[in-house]
């Protein structure tokens, strides 16, 4: 079984939100992860306590800190210095310190919704993270910024580029996101992987639209993603990186790569590249798993199944790592 692997609590969003209790939820999972010999738990705070109840939070990192799992903390501001330095003090306990952050709100490669010029984006990122950088080697912590079907893998070398001291400053890959932004994951992860510093392990089934293709949830390994390669890559070339197991949002998502606007703020694509995802497209397209689609539109009100199934697709989702 591999080592540093946890749970990113993030596929549960519908869940949490719905929960009467949401720090129970916490026990709840960590008790899933001792049982089965997983090593941490990834979330956002915000999630699960009002803020400013500190008491509260610091008994949540107290009592994993206790139980052996280290935690990773997720923020869900853009461009918050404040909000990532309260993260950095709340890290404290955790024998892993690692902060994700996203740098966008947008998902599915979206980029026209961002109305400045995208490398003038990257530049204001750039500028944050420098920021940010001094801050979180002081504490001995790790940024990791993630590829939330925002950035490609081009962007990432323009980021890192300004960051070559250590590994303070650097990336969150996220497997199945790859395909978000239309590349192949591993070719993706090739040219980041010095840069990693957490691991999100994403599998999705995909089906072609008119428009594209959908990306839809469902458990690590009934996917389409061609994860073991991937894993045992990273393994050899950083073997003591996180790697947390998170099933897709329950809310398909839509990339419309047919669509001329998908490409406006897109750079331009190394002919191979293109090719290694176009093939890695088709193959996922035509497998037999792809039959397993699911839309949950029509079944959001009913709590109960839900609650269940997303529990079960955890389970799934851990067997399948000990396999790994």
């Amino acid at each position: 079984m591999l080592k540093n692997i946890g749970l990113n609590l993030s596929s549960l969003n519908y869940y949490i939100s719905r929960s009467q209790n949401r720090p129970n939820i916490i026990k709840e999972f960590s008790d899933i992860a001792m049982k089965h010999n997983l090593d941490g738990l990834e979330f956002y705070p915000s999630s699960f306590v009002k803020k400013g109840d500190h008491y509260k939070l610091d008994k949540i990192y107290r009592n994993l800190d206790l139980n052996g799992l280290f935690y990773i903390l997720d923020c869900d501001k853009i461009f918050d210095l404040h909000a990532v330095k309260d993260l950095i003090t709340n890290i404290k306990y955790s024998k892993k310190k690692i902060i994700v952050i996203v740098l966008t709100k947008i998902l599915e490669c979206k980029r026209h919704l961002i109305k400045k010029d995208w490398d003038d984006y990257i530049e204001d990122s750039i500028k944050f993270l420098k920021k940010l950088e001094p801050i979180a080697r002081d504490h001995n912590v790790k940024i990791a910024i993630e590829n939330h079907q925002d950035f490609d893998s081009n962007d990432f070398i323009k980021i890192m580029d300004s960051f070559n001291k250590d590994d303070t400053i650097g990336i969150n890959f996220d497997i199945g996101n790859a395909f978000a932004v239309c590349e192949d994951p591993m070719v993706f992860c090739k040219k980041i992987v010095e840069k990693i510093n957490n691991v999100h392990i994403k599998d999705y089934n995909i089906k072609e639209t008119k428009e594209g293709f959908m990306l839809s949830n469902c458990a690590i390994g009934k996917g389409s993603v061609k994860l073991k390669p991937i894993i045992n890559f990273i393994e050899k070339k950083k073997p003591n990186i996180t790697k947390m197991l998170e099933p897709g949002q329950l809310s398909p998502r839509h990339i419309k790569k047919n669509n001329k606007i998908f490409w406006n703020k897109i750079g331009s694509r190394l002919f191979d590249e293109k090719k290694k995802f176009e093939n890695s497209l088709s193959k996922a397209i035509s497998s037999n798993r792809t039959k397993n689609f699911k839309d949950f539109s029509g079944i959001k009100n009913n709590d109960e199944f839900i609650f269940k199934f997303l529990k079960n697709q955890i389970i799934e989702s851990i067997n399948y790592s000990k396999k790994l």
